[in-house]
Order: structure tokens, then C-alpha cells, then sequence
């Protein structure tokens, strides 16, 4: 019994230090022109948004500043305690701005990756302290780690894609117009797509050409089309579903012509929001206020000798569509 006593203990003590070897650290920050509150406040951020990366215990530097004091090395103080890998942190506070440098070392001091951020005030600290730890954890360069939820203030001022934006780009669309007395054809629609974006939502403008296709001597409808709308997003994420309604002005051109009014309702969706060029998705109906005049004949039919003239249609239009902003 007591031999099988002490094989536990051994097992117990074996599986305790490989659980302690697999511990990471931040160490105290080197700041320059920060408070030893603000120092201390950056470490214990990076060393909590890590944890939540890595999913393992992280000692803060709170914890690891009395063993650095007696080595007076980071890498000797990541051996003493057995450390699988140690963050070190340099920052530096210029003005309105704090730079961040970090770098992921293993418990021999090797450089593993590193990274840099700069915070435009101390209350964006959180959200580069989680970029910085997403950075670290993958091996990845610090753009690599931008969602909807983690752009940082200086991102913002540049090319931020969550504020007021402007998105230009070109969209594509296959039409299916639906009528009495207009035989049913699809036909492409290639439009100037403009989005003035919120967080939220989004206003469109465009406006493009609906090229008519014949088919088996029946002519489509076509012309200019433009488009003005709104659209209201359901969630709050990179891949956003949405929802909207508009209306759209046009002259149709060729077999079928005058002007039109259609109101629409239509769903999509909006990929890659947080990057600089975007993708989307749509179905969408709209339905014609105006009928469209045929200015062509049905020989198969007269009035008074002369043939008569087709009938106008007010069609309903399914249009499956595509499109690239930028």
C-alpha cells in the first residue's frame, strides 16, 4: 500500500509540474512617460485578453514582479517559475498617443512573434490590448485580427469600415419580369451601386442600364434604371443579413417604353464588413406603379384592317443580384 501510495504522490507531482510548465506570463511593462498605474493597468490587460486567447492560466505582472526583482531577468524569472512562454512589454505615451510592443518569447528568451499597436488615448487600451493578445496567440499580423466590435480609434480615422462610409462599386443583377401579356424572359441588370453606411444601416443610391434580351422573337423589357433606398441590418457582425425598402425611377427603352415608378422590398447579405472591400448578396421584388407601353404590333390580330397594337404591362420584377463596394 504504501508503494502504491508513493506511485500516486510521483504521478500527482509529475502531472502538477507539466500543468505548471505550461503556464504563460506578461511581466511588468517598460513604460516611458506613463504612470506605474498605467504601466501596471496595459500589463494586466494584455495578460487577461491573452488568458481568454490561449485559454490557460496567464500570470499578470502583479505576480511575476517579485521573482523579476531577484533575477533581475525576464528569461531567468520564466525558468525559475517554469514558464512555457512570456510576453514583453515596451510602451510609450507621446502626446495623445501610447505606442505598444510587444513580443511573445519562449522560456529560453527566443523571439517567438511580436507586435505593434498605438492607442490614440488610454481608453482605446482595452481594445489593443485584445489585438495585440489575438496577434500574439497567432502567430498573425496584427490586421489579421480586426472584427466588428475591435476596430481601434486610429483605424477609425483611416479606412474604419463601422461609422459613416462610402461605398462605391458596381452591381449585377438577373431580372424576371412577371406580366400579362409580356412573355417571360431574364434579362441582366448592371447598375453604379453607392452605400452610405452606419453601423446599423445603410442608405443606397444607383442607378445603371437593363439590357433587353430577345429570345424566340419576343423582346424583354430594358432601359435606364436607377434606385433609392434604405436598408436596416439584423445583426451586428462581419457576415450581416439585412433587410430593405426603396424605390426605383426608370425608362424603359426598345420594344416597351415610357416612363416608370417601381417600389421595392428586398433582402441580402453583406459580407466582410469590417474589411475595405465588400461583398454582397440580394434578392429583391419590385413592383411597377407605371405601365410600360408596347410600341410594337400583333399582325395575328386587326382592327380595321391594321394591325393591332400590343398591349402595355404592368410587370412585377424578381431580380437575384450581386455586388462589390469598395
Amino acid at each position: 500500500m504504501r508503494k502504491m501510495a508513493a506511485v500516486w504522490v510521483l504521478m500527482l507531482w509529475a502531472a502538477a509540474s507539466t500543468a505548471s510548465a505550461q503556464v504563460a506570463g506578461v511581466f511588468p511593462v517598460q513604460g516611458t512617460n506613463l504612470t506605474e498605474g498605467e504601466a501596471a493597468a496595459i500589463g494586466v490587460l494584455i495578460a487577461s485578453a491573452y488568458a481568454q486567447q490561449i485559454h490557460e492560466k496567464v500570470l499578470g505582472p502583479n505576480e511575476l514582479a517579485a521573482v523579476l526583482q531577484q533575477t533581475a531577468s525576464e528569461r531567468d524569472s520564466a525558468q525559475q517559475i517554469g514558464l512555457r512562454e512570456y510576453i514583453h512589454v515596451e510602451a510609450v505615451h507621446l502626446g495623445q498617443r501610447t505606442t505598444v510592443h510587444a513580443e511573445l518569447r519562449n522560456k529560453w528568451g527566443s523571439l517567438l512573434f511580436e507586435v505593434r499597436d498605438t492607442a490614440l488615448s488610454l481608453d482605446d487600451m482595452e481594445v489593443v490590448s485584445q489585438r495585440i493578445a489575438a496577434a500574439l496567440a497567432r502567430r498573425t499580423p496584427l490586421e489579421n485580427t480586426r472584427t466588428i466590435d475591435t476596430v481601434t480609434l486610429r483605424e477609425a480615422h483611416g479606412k474604419n469600415r463601422l461609422f459613416m462610409e462610402k461605398l462605391f462599386g458596381v452591381r449585377f443583377a438577373l431580372v424576371m419580369p412577371f406580366a400579362r401579356h409580356l412573355e417571360t424572359q431574364a434579362s441582366l441588370l448592371v447598375q453604379f451601386d453607392a452605400r452610405l453606411e452606419q453601423e446599423h444601416y445603410f442608405l443606397e443610391l444607383g442607378a445603371g442600364f437593363w439590357l433587353p434580351s430577345e429570345t424566340n422573337s419576343h423582346a424583354s423589357l430594358g432601359g435606364f434604371v436607377g434606385h433609392l433606398g434604405g436598408s436596416y441590418y439584423l445583426m451586428h457582425a462581419s457576415c450581416s443579413p439585412y433587410l430593405g425598402l426603396g424605390v426605383s425611377p426608370r425608362a424603359f427603352l426598345g420594344e416597351y417604353e415610357g416612363a416608370g415608378l417601381a417600389v421595392n422590398a428586398h433582402v441580402g447579405v453583406m459580407f466582410m464588413r469590417e474589411a475595405s472591400t465588400r461583398l454582397y448578396a440580394e434578392l429583391r421584388v419590385d413592383q411597377n406603379l407605371i405601365k410600360a407601353r408596347s410600341n410594337a404590333y400583333d399582325y395575328d390580330y386587326t382592327v380595321s384592317g391594321a394591325p393591332r397594337r400590343a398591349q402595355d404591362v404592368l410587370p412585377t420584377e424578381l431580380s437575384l443580384a450581386v455586388g462589390l463596394g469598395f
